[in-house]
């Protein structure tokens, strides 16, 4: 009897886990339905919804699985457009504090992709529907059947949609951007590979500030081991760039509110501090002024 109870134990977990199992390289039949309802949750408007699924469908419906481009999700982003304004000294980059980024982008009013409609419906798929992967067929429509639609590969669907939006956040940038971690830079990181040559390529970006949490004294910014000097080498004369240190635990969830106040006073710090960019009229015509000043009296 024992035996046969842990049979069915054994198949009944087999069967809880199995839509995870196989859901996870390959494309959900319902996944219509499911971004209409995460889409719904986030912008109540079915309307925009709709318009939103055929611009996402369109972007691999009928195209192989690993041959996917940034503009294939132009039309996508047509219909979930970033912010238009507010995107001057508040947009908050991360890496590996995907939760502390929440928090303090609420706290703070920043933007980043806690909040941006385009990405916040595609995360909701992911965390509520357990989609993490779609594939197109390379015949018209779309692949349900095949599981050889990994969600993080260079060139599928799904990694150039994260890609994309990565790409189109530091192209909107402007003034002061901040870049959230725990004494990590990675060198394959989202963060490295496309944001940040992206903000160094932006003209509109005028300084990169490191917000660093830390729990131990070796985690700091000053320290020659700190992985933030290779950003500040990075960084070629048209840029400032500054790291803040943060005394807190990154992993505490939900995060403190020391650690969200102490962060939320470093960037108000930084997006209120005068004289950290001057322009070349604003130099022009101090200079004019001095001249008049000294050839008239």
């Amino acid at each position: 009897m024992s035996v046969f109870r842990e049979a069915v134990r054994c198949t009944l977990s087999l069967l809880i886990i199995l839509p995870v199992l196989t859901n996870a390289d390959r494309t959900p039949n319902n996944i219509q339905t499911l971004f209409g309802s995460a889409c719904f949750d986030i912008v109540k408007d079915t309307k925009i919804c709709s318009n939103g699924w055929t611009a996402f469908e369109k972007a691999f419906a009928g195209k192989n699985w690993n041959a996917s481009t940034f503009s294939d999700y132009d039309a996508y982003f047509s219909v979930f457009p970033f912010p238009t304004t507010n995107m001057r000294n508040t947009v908050l980059f991360w890496t590996g504090t995907d939760r502390l980024e929440t928090a303090l982008t609420s706290r703070a009013n920043l933007i980043s992709s806690a909040n941006v409609v385009s990405i916040t419906i595609i995360n909701k798929m992911a965390t509520v529907y357990n989609v993490t992967a779609w594939c197109g067929n390379g015949s018209g429509g779309i692949d349900y059947v095949s599981t050889n639609c990994p969600p993080y590969s260079p060139g599928t669907p799904t990694y150039t949609y994260y890609a994309t939006f990565s790409d189109r956040l530091a192209s909107n940038s402007a003034g002061v951007v901040f870049f959230l971690s725990e004494n990590t830079f990675r060198n394959t990181s989202v963060f490295a590979q496309i944001e940040l040559p992206r903000l160094l390529n932006n003209t509109a970006v005028t300084k990169i500030v490191v917000l660093n949490v830390y729990k131990y004294l070796n985690g700091t910014c000053n320290q020659t081991t700190s992985p933030f000097l290779r950003i500040n080498k990075t960084i070629d004369g048209g840029k400032a760039f500054s790291c803040v240190d943060v005394y807190g635990d990154a992993s505490q969830m939900p995060p403190s509110d020391e650690l969200l106040a102490a962060l939320t006073q470093a960037i108000i710090k930084e997006q209120t501090s005068k004289g950290f960019h001057v322009n070349v009229s604003g130099a022009m015509a101090l200079c004019l002024i001095l001249v008049l000043t000294t050839i008239l009296f």
